[in-house]
């Protein structure tokens, strides 16, 4: 190989220099530094992006909760309220078949016993 030729040769001196150049941009720029911190400072956001969804997500657990509490007492006071009514309305049709039965044997009774006719109040609720 010849030296002399190799030491004339422009490319040899480029490469050389683009060598040297890298060289002390990365010992004395430390870019790995910068890259570095650039990727920890995005690695801290994207923690504190996930802590405020995690935040988020209890919040809205604890509201879907709360709001099936209240669904499930509303269908419970739903039951109860038709129950009620469901027993009001066989107690009022309980006392309206009595009445009905009493009206009639009073009609059938009527001119053997008019003194004894049943009073026409209403029953009250």
């Amino acid at each position: 190989m010849d030296w002399n030729a190799l030491f004339n040769d422009p490319v040899t001196w480029t490469g050389t220099g683009l060598v040297l150049f890298l060289l002390g941009v990365f010992i004395f720029m430390k870019p790995q530094k910068m890259v570095a911190k650039s990727l920890d400072e995005r690695a801290s956001k994207i923690r504190s992006e996930l802590d405020n969804a995690a935040a988020l997500r209890k919040e809205a657990e604890a509201k879907l909760a709360d709001a099936e509490k209240r669904q499930k007492a509303a269908e419970a006071q739903a039951k109860e309220i038709v129950e009620v009514a469901r027993r009001e309305a066989e107690k009022f049709a309980a006392d309206a078949s009595a009445a009905l039965v009493e009206r009639l044997n009073c009609a059938r009774n009527w001119p053997r016993n008019a003194s004894h006719a049943p009073s026409l109040k209403r029953s009250a609720m």
